[in-house]
């Protein structure tokens, strides 16, 4: 009977103390934490911060619509004359236009900077005999000094073909 008391006693013991040590260790802790992380925004010494893509910041609702005409040539190409500004970059949302005469299937949105162009393909969805159009979500992103172009084919270089290209976003800053 004494051993029994001794243990319950003992298991008592150790029960309270580890209520006791559960109940201070999460203040103790966050009080350490609190420590660590205080941030000091001084004029001296401010701490940067960047409202990195809010949509509504800088919208841009049409960069370009262009004609693009090629009579006697196989490619039509044209180039936007918005170019990115510089400390921005422009978030591509939304592509999409009309094209018809004997245009190809595949057409291509083109972002050029220092001489280097990436390519974005576009779907041309039918839309009659000799009409296309594509209206995609996309999500390209220009750096500064980037030139926004459009490409596209055609299979008869005798017939007029024209496209015109809408192209929609919004700019956000970049360090």
């Amino acid at each position: 009977m004494n051993l029994m008391r001794k243990t319950v006693s003992a298991l008592g013991g150790i029960f309270m103390a580890a209520l006791l040590i559960g109940s201070l260790a999460p203040k103790t802790t966050r009080g350490i934490a609190a420590a660590l992380v205080q941030v000091m925004n001084t004029s001296a010494n401010p701490v940067p911060n960047q409202d990195v893509d809010n949509p509504g910041r800088a919208t841009i609702e049409s960069v370009f619509v262009g004609v693009f005409n090629n009579l006697g040539s196989e490619n039509l190409l044209g180039f936007s004359s918005f170019t990115v500004p510089a400390g921005q970059r422009f978030v591509i949302d939304q592509v999409d236009g009309s094209c018809s005469g004997s245009i190809r299937p595949g057409a291509q949105l083109l972002l050029t900077e220092a001489g280097q162009s990436r390519t974005y393909y576009l779907v041309l969805a039918p839309q009659g005999t000799s009409s296309y159009a594509f209206n995609q979500s996309v999500h390209y992103v220009a750096d500064p000094g980037s030139g926004i172009g459009f490409s596209a084919s055609t299979s008869d270089t005798t017939e007029q073909s024209n496209c015109a290209i809408n192209v929609s976003g919004h700019l956000i800053s970049y360090p």
